[in-house]
């Protein structure tokens, strides 16, 4: 099966940096002025990423934490993502009512350094400092590089097949796809009570 670079990049990154502390955040938020409370009796939840594996994980991981959800790949496991009239009938036919689409939107590295540091250890006389003949100790800043993961979290109504709310999130050196759907929950939840979406 054909990876894309970016899903199985961020499939890496979720093993490779345990080390580092994550820190995800909504950096963007929508509400659809017209919505209002809404209550879903069942969600189907749709992680739009090609590597099948990862999309499986991450969908069935939301599925056990978002109330009344189903995983999209219990339900059509074999249609493929751009088969867009199938993905339709099958939401349609399952009888759920809202839609949880989240869509991996690229990783980034961000570079820090710090700046270098210079320490006299011994202070020119008079006459050698004519030639800078003295003692300089130069400590070199550090750089530290981290990954940022993006996400964009949608959530639709399937009777006007309109988004009732939108955001994006961003996570840096995630720990585990663990912890980061549990971050994902608990800011979405956060914010939709925040918007009057959800009691």
């Amino acid at each position: 099966m054909r990876r894309t670079p970016i899903l199985l990049a961020i499939a890496t990154i979720f093993i490779a940096s345990s080390a580092f502390a994550s820190d995800t955040k909504l950096v963007t938020t929508s509400k659809n002025p017209a919505a209002k409370p809404a209550v879903f009796n069942k969600v189907v939840v749709v992680v739009a990423a090609a590597d099948a594996d990862l999309r499986r994980r991450a969908e069935g991981g939301l599925a056990r934490r978002v109330k009344n959800a189903v995983a999209a790949t219990t339900l059509i496991p074999d249609v493929p993502l751009d088969d867009r009239e199938g993905i339709k009938k099958a939401i349609r036919d399952s009888g759920a009512d809202g839609v949880l689409l989240v869509r991996p939107l690229g990783i980034t590295e961000d570079v820090n350094m710090e700046a270098t540091e210079q320490y006299v250890v011994e202070y020119p006389s008079l006459w050698s400092y004519w030639d800078s003949n003295y003692m300089v100790v130069t400590r070199p800043g550090a750089v530290t590089i981290e990954k940022v993961v993006t996400l964009e979290i949608a959530i639709f109504s399937v009777a006007s097949e309109q988004v009732v709310w939108a955001g994006r999130a961003k996570t840096t050196n995630p720990k585990s796809l663990r912890l980061f759907l549990d971050e994902i929950v608990k800011l979405g939840s956060r914010e939709l009570k925040k918007q009057g979406l959800v009691a």
